[in-house]
């Protein structure tokens, strides 16, 4: 059985979400962090989710997905 997909079907925009929930989890080093939402790498239509830079190299961030 084939399943069927409505073709005008509106794409979900979740990457702000993402954002959202990434600046929350980072809450407590927010004056440390800069952020860049839908960072274009390319000129073509690539783009990754959310690019985090750290402003100071000092700052040592506690949250496990910030020691990635």
């Amino acid at each position: 059985m084939k399943a069927v997909i409505n073709m005008h079907q509106e794409k979900i925009q979740w990457h702000p979400a993402f954002v959202a929930a990434i600046k929350l989890e980072f809450k407590e080093y927010e004056q440390y962090l800069e952020y860049s939402s839908e960072h274009e790498l390319t000129h073509e239509p690539l783009k990754i989710d959310v690019v985090i830079i750290k402003k100071l190299q000092d700052i040592q961030i506690e949250k496990s997905i910030g020691r990635i």
